[in-house]
């Protein structure tokens, strides 16, 4: 979670309908009744609303935070801020818990994370559960509060102990990373599987995800399907992303495009910036949605938008071909780089090809070395292709047919279908080289095909012979 966190009014919402009793001036009776005189007023019963602001003048505490609940309900936040505050001056657990609500919220009050916390720790120490799980989420986060992730497994305990589903998802969660306790996946298992069951979207996500990955609990994709399905339902937009993603795949349940489709779109319309991605796939390619490189690219902005890389590097290519969207190498080339500089193989070819040839920037030859080299360093065929092409004809980087030679030997291997040119290249190279360079580019191939030792034997080589390396 963002460290901006604030708790959801719907589901720890300030509204809490289970009977407190504290050391107040509200007795039990009391309170019961300031709860059915607050529930009638909000039926728009005047009579009972009289009654009920009767009482909170007298400093029933009770009835002033059932007050405060009546004007909360109506977003009449300042009032209910003015009546929370009465009736958690009096020590009321409720009441102290609602406000510490409306200050994480900035309803009502200046919005003050320290006040929150405060509020939350009195009501969590007479037992409310609801202040013990948000206390716990603020010490996780460090909101409010120094971050300690001990403090947040002492109050997300007592929470969870007390059936909170939420704090039963969070408790497990810290369990299975190890934090603020020792790394325990049995317990974490035990605590998300209590919160799924529960109906917790969160933790039936989780738990779904553990399945398909095999991740504490022995691999069973259709268990997996079936938790995010029943998470996915509830509109959890990272299980419906996955559940696509299932469906894509075939894995765990009937392979289906057009269900895949179906939960990429809903969690697309949440936000949900890889589902959106995934989408726009499907939409280039025309599998379970109508083909549509309009559709296509305007799902990739929206995920690009959010840095998904692939999006990135997707939409950079059909802005280049000019497919669903009008033809621009400029804002190509700012996707690409986008894309490129997160490591995305196919975009730092793609920018380097630009670079060389000056499309959508100023020609660059070292630039498009650059870039080159960085793809094909990771094992992208036609960079090895390109690379060795500069290299041959000695553009960007030093001329070095024996380096050209290696590196079409690279690529070919790595890609021998038709499509990859550095076949024809070595075909027409080979002729040129003496013996000895064709012994040392084979060297030098066997070297660099070796895995991650292509940048260590291109640099070996070129410091034996002097050549320079971009």
């Amino acid at each position: 979670m963002p460290p901006n966190f604030r708790p959801r009014r719907t589901l720890l919402g300030a509204c809490v309908f289970a009977l407190t009793v504290c050391a107040t001036t509200s007795s039990a009776q009391a309170v019961l009744k300031a709860r059915d005189l607050a529930a009638q007023a909000m039926r728009g019963n005047a009579a009972s609303l009289d009654k009920l602001q009767a009482a909170a003048g007298d400093g029933d505490a009770g009835a002033e935070f059932w007050l405060g609940t009546y004007f909360d309900s109506g977003h009449h936040f300042k009032q209910a801020a003015a009546w929370y505050r009465r009736a958690a001056d009096q020590g009321f657990a409720q009441g102290q818990y609602a406000l510490g609500v409306l200050y994480a919220g900035g309803q009502g009050v200046a919005r003050d994370d320290a006040q929150a916390a405060g509020w939350f720790a009195k009501a969590a120490m007479q037992g409310n559960v609801l202040a013990q799980t948000n206390l716990g989420l603020l010490y996780e986060r460090g909101v409010g509060l120094p971050q300690d992730d001990a403090k947040a497994v002492f109050w997300l305990s007592k929470a969870a102990l007390q059936g909170n589903a939420l704090a039963q998802t969070r408790l497990g969660l810290l369990y299975r990373r190890g934090r603020g306790v020792e790394r325990d996946d049995a317990k974490a298992t035990a605590w998300i599987t209590k919160a799924a069951e529960q109906g917790q979207s969160q933790a039936q996500q989780i738990l779904g995800a553990m399945y398909v990955g095999g991740q504490g609990l022995p691999q069973d994709p259709a268990q997996g399907a079936l938790w995010l399905r029943r998470a996915a339902e509830q509109g959890d937009a990272r299980a419906q992303d996955q559940l696509g993603l299932l469906y894509k795949k075939g894995l765990g349940v009937e392979r289906s495009n057009e269900h895949a489709a179906t939960w990429f779109a809903e969690a697309a319309a949440q936000g949900m910036p890889d589902a959106q991605d995934n989408l726009g796939w499907l939409y280039a390619n025309g599998f379970g949605v109508p083909q549509s490189y309009a559709q296509a690219a305007a799902w990739y902005r929206k995920a690009a938008d959010q840095g998904v890389v692939d999006a990135e590097f997707s939409l950079g290519w059909l802005l280049e071909k000019g497919y669903g969207v009008p033809q621009d190498d400029a804002q190509a080339a700012t996707w690409y780089r986008k894309a490129a500089e997160h490591g995305e193989i196919h975009a730092q070819n793609n920018l380097g090809l630009l670079y060389e040839h000056g499309r959508g920037v100023s020609r660059d030859d070292l630039q498009a070395a650059d870039w080159f080299r960085r793809s094909a360093l990771q094992g992208e065929a036609s960079a090895q292709y390109n690379l060795g092409a500069l290299y041959e004809r000695g553009v960007g980087v030093p001329q070095s047919p024996v380096i050209a030679y290696a590196l079409y030997s690279v690529s070919a291997h790595g890609d021998p279908s038709t499509n990859n040119h550095a076949v024809q290249a070595l075909q027409k190279l080979r002729p040129e080289l003496s013996d000895t360079q064709l012994q040392a580019a084979a060297q030098l191939a066997g070297q660099a095909e070796k895995p991650a030792n292509l940048g260590p034997a291109l640099d070996a080589y070129a410091k034996a012979s002097g050549t320079k390396l971009k």
